[in-house]
């Protein structure tokens, strides 16, 4: 639940973390953090923009993340800090991306219906094809999962 906690109601998830949670309990968000220059994450900018233009809000991960900790520590809980649990690095091509996200029936965390999402598709393909030259061309990238970890206090203030 880490890796989708921030698609939630924000207000929700704090009234239910501190309802189920044990004082002194933990709630952690994880996710995969991105050099903003990577292919990676220059072809998802791109394809929030291209959902965005077709009319379609695609969800903000670290947006919502975000969100859900500012509601926790409204509710009374700590935030205490982000951490690296893992870094890799790997090479990748526009190819296999796009061949990736071919496979998905969601885009930005959000449906699309296939002509949108075939549109979107093939002007990823073409933007990358600009960009990057050959898309089986592959191109290094480092990533990190994180948490955000929050604790709820032993003894509530009254």
């Amino acid at each position: 639940a880490s890796r989708v906690i921030h698609l939630l109601d924000p207000e929700h998830v704090a009234r239910e973390a501190t309802r189920v949670c044990r004082p002194g309990g933990h709630v952690m968000l994880g996710r995969v953090n991105r050099d903003p220059d990577s292919l990676k994450e220059r072809l998802r900018q791109r394809r929030q923009h291209l959902l965005r233009e077709a009319g379609i809000q695609p969800r903000q991960g670290e947006a919502g993340s975000r969100l859900v900790i500012a509601r926790l520590v409204h509710a009374g809980w700590r935030d205490q800090g982000r951490q690296t649990v893992a870094t890799w690095t790997d090479d990748i091509s526009a190819g296999q991306i796009l061949a990736e996200w071919e496979t998905l029936s969601r885009m930005g965390s959000v449906e699309v219906d296939d002509i949108t999402r075939e549109q979107i598709l093939g002007d990823l393909r073409g933007w990358a094809a600009r960009e990057c030259g050959d898309l089986d061309r592959p191109w290094p990238y480092r990533e990190q999962f994180v948490m955000d970890i929050m604790q709820l206090p032993e003894r509530r203030n009254a």
